[in-house]
């Protein structure tokens, strides 16, 4: 351990460091260019697509909540056959 040499840095080389963007200096490439054509098309596009996909989502929904629906109410049909399957089997025995 004693073989190794620490050295200590000036504090002037530490200072040219900063942490953080100053104003203004955090702009993009982007910021000064016009609006363009393609950047019109694809500003459309992106519209267009976002609302398909809530439509398609939408649909999505109605279908499912659809084929719940038709789920239990098979079920409910179900248990009621069953219960009056049960009813007419008891009233069956209680006249032997």
């Amino acid at each position: 351990m004693d073989d190794i040499e620490q050295i200590d840095l000036p504090p002037s080389i530490m200072s040219n460091k900063k942490p953080f963007l100053k104003k203004g200096h955090g702009k993009l490439a982007s910021d000064h260019h016009c609006s363009t054509e393609l950047s019109l098309k694809r500003q459309n596009s992106v519209i267009i697509d976002q609302v398909k996909t809530k439509k398609n989502h939408h649909q999505h929904n109605v279908e499912a909540n659809a084929l719940v629906k038709k789920y239990l109410n098979n079920i409910r049909k179900n248990e009621n056959k069953e219960n009056n399957d049960n009813t007419f089997q008891n009233k069956k025995e209680a006249w032997k």
